[in-house]
C-alpha cells in the first residue's frame, strides 16, 4: 500500500451498508455533473453552497445529518471541506458519486461469484 493511500473509515462505509444506493448514469457522473452545474453561481458569489448539518434528516439521497456529522467526528473528509455544521456540497457529490461506483463494484462482484455456483471452481473442500 502506498504511503499516500488512506483507509476507508467506517463512517463512510455506514451509509452504503443501511440501504442500497442509487446508481444510474447521473448517479455514476453526479460530481462532475453539479460541479459544472454550479460553477457559475459558485464563481458569482465566491463561496460555495454547502449543506447545513443541523438535524437528522437526509440531506441528500440517503445521508442523514447524523451520518454526516460522525464522518465529520471521525476526520474522514478533509478539515477545508466541513465548517461547524456545514458539509461542501462539492464534497458530498463526489461521496455520493464513490457510493454509486461502489455499487455497481458490489453488484458485479455478486454476479461473478454467484457464477461459481455448481462449478468445481465453486466448491469448498471439507
Amino acid at each position: 500500500m502506498s504511503s499516500t493511500t488512506k483507509l476507508i473509515q467506517k463512517s463512510i462505509l455506514a451509509p452504503l451498508a443501511k440501504t442500497a444506493w442509487s446508481h444510474d448514469a447521473f448517479s455514476l457522473h453526479k460530481f462532475g455533473t453539479l460541479l459544472q452545474h454550479h460553477a457559475e453561481a459558485d464563481l458569482t458569489d465566491g463561496a460555495t453552497c454547502c449543506y447545513h448539518l443541523s438535524d437528522d434528516k437526509e440531506v441528500s439521497n440517503t445521508i442523514t445529518a447524523c451520518e454526516l456529522r460522525a464522518i465529520v467526528n471521525e476526520g474522514a473528509i478533509q478539515p477545508n471541506m466541513h465548517y461547524g455544521d456545514a458539509v461542501n456540497q462539492h464534497w458530498l457529490h463526489s461521496l455520493e458519486q464513490f457510493y454509486a461506483e461502489v455499487t455497481v463494484a458490489w453488484q458485479a462482484h455478486q454476479q461473478r461469484t454467484d457464477a461459481l455456483a455448481g462449478t468445481p471452481a465453486g466448491r469448498i473442500a471439507k
